[in-house]
């Protein structure tokens, strides 16, 4: 069956599960069992119903099926987007998750153990779904492959679809609607910067990322609601940005190149 395939898992997960089941894995599902119990304006981008036809999950990481490409693609966001807003509100137990969306083949089988599931989900837009996510792409970025940008070329949400890399990817940052509400965004972007400016260790990497995301979300929206972007750019701190880039060069890494040059774009 033809099917759209949300995957998504936490970042850092594999990293926490080498401490020790006790120790930053176990508190990090915790903290994704609380977020899908406690958070309903979370958790109801994923409730089964309309868009998504089937849900599965396993360890640290979610699947879930669809029909409907722009629904998807919207709910998707949305779900990123609210959890951006609550790490904002409760940074303790911040999560980031990183997902790609595929459309394919899928097909629903029974268990491999029943006593541990009800079913199955196999297809090559799983596998996709799955290697697209682990692709080398870092940070809370929404991945979707061409049959996806092309499905949803004509809706409102278009407008998201970013192909600065070599996958398109969604800029779940902005409003699915290109007139939406900013109201929130200036806070999550304020977030992001502090937490980029503060993070070490294996974790600067994915808030490199994350401030490249805001930076390239920014430059879409200047380019369609230009004051209201200069307006919020004026509240990043771009010289500190730039600093903290400048210093992560020394590793020579290609993201932070290309971070670098999109932030000095965005001065102009």
């Amino acid at each position: 069956m033809d099917s759209l395939v949300f995957f998504a898992d936490v970042l850092g997960f594999s990293e926490l599960s080498r401490q020790g089941a006790s120790s930053g894995a176990a508190r990090a599902l915790d903290d994704i069992a609380l977020l899908f119990s406690d958070h309903q304006e979370i958790a109801q981008h994923l409730n089964a119903g309309s868009p998504w036809t089937e849900r599965y999950g396993l360890s640290d990481s979610i699947v879930l099926l669809a029909l409907d490409p722009v629904a998807a693609v919207t709910a998707a966001s949305e779900f990123f987007f609210d959890l951006a807003w609550l790490n904002v509100a409760t940074p303790e137990q911040r999560v980031l998750m990183r997902g790609s969306i595929t459309r394919g083949d899928v097909k629903k089988v029974p268990p491999i153990f029943k006593e541990t599931g009800t079913a199955n989900v196999i297809g090559e837009a799983v596998v996709r779904a799955v290697l697209m996510e682990k692709s080398g792409a870092k940070g809370p970025r929404l991945l979707i492959d061409d049959g996806v940008a092309h499905a949803i070329a004509d809706a409102p949400c278009a407008w998201l679809i970013d192909r600065a890399e070599s996958i398109p990817e969604v800029l779940w940052l902005l409003p699915v609607d290109p007139t939406g509400d900013l109201f929130r965004l200036r806070a999550i972007a304020e977030g992001i910067v502090r937490s980029f400016l503060a993070a070490e260790g294996a974790a600067a990497i994915h808030y490199v990322a994350y401030v490249d995301l805001l930076i390239r979300s920014l430059t879409r929206l200047r380019q369609h609601r230009e004051q209201e972007a200069l307006a919020l750019v004026t509240r990043i701190h771009l010289d500190a940005i730039e600093a903290r880039l400048e210093d992560i060069l020394s590793r020579d890494a290609p993201l932070e190149h290309r971070a670098l040059r999109r932030l000095r774009k965005l001065r102009v």
